[in-house]
């Protein structure tokens, strides 16, 4: 009898810990089966974590993994195409990202991110450090390359300019066509 008490409480701490998929809200969340205090829970992570972790070896705790600026960015990359690809409501974080890579990246299309999203995040970071570049798609500048082109498009009488100029009067012209028609139904405030 006390061997079936023993089970019961190891089931019930399990299922206490393990967590479950439900939809609410309108998105996936993960909770417990079970209802926890969030202190009794976070106690029982630590001993499950305690219990699960393999023994501390001298060379376990020297060996620290290198940080790979290319993999995290080729990780955020893929976190904002995912966002981009599949149009969820959650926005990707880009602030680990430059200026000029935050620019490149955001102004991808869709069939571009399609394709950041068919390789590896490491080999996307490396295409946007300009170690290795993907086949079909563009190059990311550098910071350097980015504020040239950014003070070359504000600098009137450059090609850049000019195009920059013609691209904002065509929208223009497109929206009062738009406006003319009555083509904008509800978004007449545009």
């Amino acid at each position: 009898m006390n061997y079936i008490r023993l089970v019961a409480r190891a089931v019930l701490a399990a299922l206490a810990v393990m967590p479950r998929l439900i939809w609410k809200a309108g998105k996936w969340t993960l909770e417990s089966f079970l209802p926890r205090p969030p202190a009794e829970a976070a106690m029982a992570m630590g001993a499950l974590d305690e219990a699960l972790a393999p023994a501390a070896s001298p060379t376990t705790e020297q060996a620290k993994p290198a940080v790979d600026p290319a993999a995290d960015w080729g990780a955020i990359a893929h976190c904002y195409a995912k966002s981009q690809v599949i149009a969820s409501s959650d926005e990707a974080d880009l602030s680990g990202l430059d200026e000029a890579a935050r620019s490149w990246l955001t102004t991808r299309s869709i069939m571009d991110l399609r394709h950041i999203l068919s390789f590896p995040a490491k080999e996307v970071g490396r295409h946007m450090f300009g170690e290795a570049l993907l086949p079909d798609l563009k190059p990311c500048p550098t910071l350097s390359e980015h504020y040239a082109r950014l003070k070359e498009e504000a600098t009137p009488g450059t090609a850049a300019y000019v195009a920059r100029a013609d691209e904002a009067s065509m929208m223009e012209e497109i929206l009062e066509g738009f406006r003319a028609s009555g083509r904008l139904g509800i978004y007449r405030g545009v």
